[in-house]
């Protein structure tokens, strides 16, 4: 390989910043599906062992769920902060009295 570098080599850490949890979620679930229908072969030709593949999709589907629950508790929060719509309610009129 020459000394060019590529495009994912001049990729820095600080650019992922802008992604949603929603968007590393649907990445890892995507990855989980890739990592099912290469483990078989991998195992056949001895690049993994079972063990290996088990805890390493195990620990995927792990981080799933743990980001899951982290989102279901962001919503929950933004539902419990929000501010109530009043249009339903009646309008006050305060008096003063001079």
């Amino acid at each position: 390989m020459s000394g060019k570098k590529t495009a994912i080599a001049l990729w820095t850490d600080s650019e992922h910043e802008h992604r949603g949890l929603e968007e590393a979620i649907s990445e890892l679930e995507r990855e989980a599906q890739v990592r099912k229908r290469c483990y078989d072969r991998w195992m056949g030709e001895g690049r993994i062992s079972y063990i290996d593949a088990a805890d390493r999709q195990e620990r995927l589907l792990s981080a799933i769920a743990q980001l899951r629950k982290v989102l279901d508790l962001q919503e929950v929060s933004a539902e419990m902060t929000s501010v109530p719509e009043t249009d339903h309610l009646p309008k006050v009129v305060s008096s003063t009295v001079s």
